[in-house]
């Protein structure tokens, strides 16, 4: 019989030694090459999910000070994940390898691949999250409560997030005005895309609890959340889209931010993030790519440098009853946003920058966001033609202690592509009259609130309107 590295600790009267005085070598699983990660709600899951039930079990039950307790798991998210750049993706798939390879050592599964939660067709929390050791008791919602239409649809939201070209504009901005590849450019601000402000922010502050807080890892469901946005980023990249090329991506390390199952801490270089079959995991009906095809594309803001974006000036404001901030552009741009029509390729596309944008006391509201909607109230619904997207305020109370992209005074901004509302609206004859374009911000309530309180009042700087 086969002795894993967990029997040998035990039979051996160890198990209150540090593991890590144990050699990897010596105790090698045979993992398979490769493992397959697959949707919680289907059948073929079932097995994984299992022993992902044994595994929280046994973590939850660790001693408080042994690094892999499911608390101090928990912790590293708090301590070190980045959110609102363009290390939100690379550092969440190596968080959720750390606990996947984790899982395998204390369960003894070397097979074991961490399920996914496909919340684009079951928008309810799975049924085994509802009791027993899935169980989060701090969730606002119910079993039956499900995800809107404007949080994870295909046509609504994630039709827009796959046809995305350009990795920044796919997994968040570089941090303003990084120079360098220093760790504390980890946790700086820079712009959240659709991606993450959308599906992955609506999903922790729709659950709320836990969840809606940077302790987010303490509630099960957290893992398999990120495990989808994880296969959203592999889908994509499988289409033909390409990481980005910048060496401030690429080659930036999350120093120390992990642990292995022997509780030793690790570094994790971005760029060894990128293949998910390099790796050791794949996803159903995803055609892998080669890691050399997936690292190849222009960085947005390398771009936007090389003139290829005519900026607006930035227009300083804050929300008014009406959520009104109106940015001025060109004769020459409102001639050209008025050519724009549905599905026609190769088009220029205009982008709406909101910047730093300071949430409500209470951050447990959606925004939904319009432009040039003469009517707009908070009952005007994310069908209307001047409907451009929605954002929620996951991790808005994140401080970057480092001071970078302007640190806890600063908030996130978030990017719109405004192409599709502009080319309905000139569909029905209702394109930009004026030379300014109304961006148009109203808080609304999340499914599991009633209403919005008084006192969400959202502040923001300005906004700027990029053609690209």
């Amino acid at each position: 019989m086969k002795t894993t590295r967990r029997d040998f600790i035990i039979k051996s009267g160890m198990a209150g030694l540090v593991p890590l005085l144990i050699p990897e070598e010596l105790f090698s699983f045979n993992q398979p090459a490769i493992v397959t990660r697959r949707d919680v709600n289907q059948p073929n899951a079932a097995n994984d999910l299992a022993t992902y039930v044994r595994g929280v079990t046994l973590l939850k039950n660790l001693p408080a000070n042994d690094a892999r307790n499911w608390e101090n798991l928990a912790l590293i998210h708090v301590n070190f994940c980045p959110h609102g750049n363009w290390y939100f993706l690379p550092w969440h798939r190596a968080y959720l390898q750390c606990l996947e390879k984790i899982i395998r050592d204390v369960t003894a599964t070397p097979t074991f691949a961490l399920p996914y939660w496909d919340w684009t067709t079951n928008r309810s929390i799975p049924a085994p999250f509802w009791n027993g050791t899935l169980m989060d008791a701090t969730r606002e919602v119910t079993q039956v409560s499900k995800l809107p239409d404007e949080s994870v649809g295909k046509a609504k939201v994630m039709d827009g997030i796959f046809k995305e070209t350009v990795f920044e504009l796919f997994g968040s901005f570089m941090p303003r005005n990084q120079n360098s590849i220093d760790p504390s450019w980890q946790r700086g601000r820079g712009t959240k895309s659709t991606l993450e402000h959308t599906p992955h922010d609506d999903v922790h502050v729709w659950i709320s609890g836990n969840m809606g807080a940077m302790f987010s890892p303490r509630d099960p469901i957290f893992w398999l959340h990120h495990c989808n946005i994880d296969r959203v980023w592999a889908d994509w990249n499988s289409r033909g889209r390409s990481n980005s090329n910048n060496a401030f991506w690429k080659t930036f390390v999350f120093r120390g931010n992990f642990v292995d199952p022997q509780s030793a801490k690790y570094d994790v270089t971005v760029g060894d993030m990128e293949s998910t079959t390099a790796l050791g995991y794949t996803y159903p009906n995803i055609n892998p790519v080669a890691a050399e095809v997936i690292a190849s594309s222009t960085d947005f803001m390398s771009m936007a440098f090389s003139r290829k974006f005519a900026f607006t000036q930035l227009t300083t404001a804050t929300l008014q009853e009406d959520g009104l901030l109106s940015v001025p552009i060109t004769k020459s741009a409102v001639a050209e946003a008025n050519t724009l029509k549905l599905n026609t390729p190769k088009q220029r596309r205009i982008l709406a920058i909101v910047k730093n944008v300071t949430p409500p006391a209470d951050p447990n509201v959606r925004v939904r966001v319009f432009m040039n909607c003469p009517y707009l109230k908070p009952t005007t619904p994310a069908d209307d033609a001047h409907y451009v997207g929605s954002l929620s305020f996951f991790a808005a109370a994140h401080v970057d202690h480092n001071q970078h992209g302007g640190g806890q005074a600063e908030g996130f901004s978030y990017v719109f592509d405004l192409t599709n509302t502009i080319s309905k609206l000139n569909q029905a004859k209702a394109g930009i009259v004026a030379e300014q374009i109304d961006i148009q911000l109203i808080p609304v309530p999340l499914e599991n609130n009633k209403a919005v309180a008084e006192s969400a009042e959202i502040k923001f700087d300005g906004a700027e309107i990029v053609f690209l």
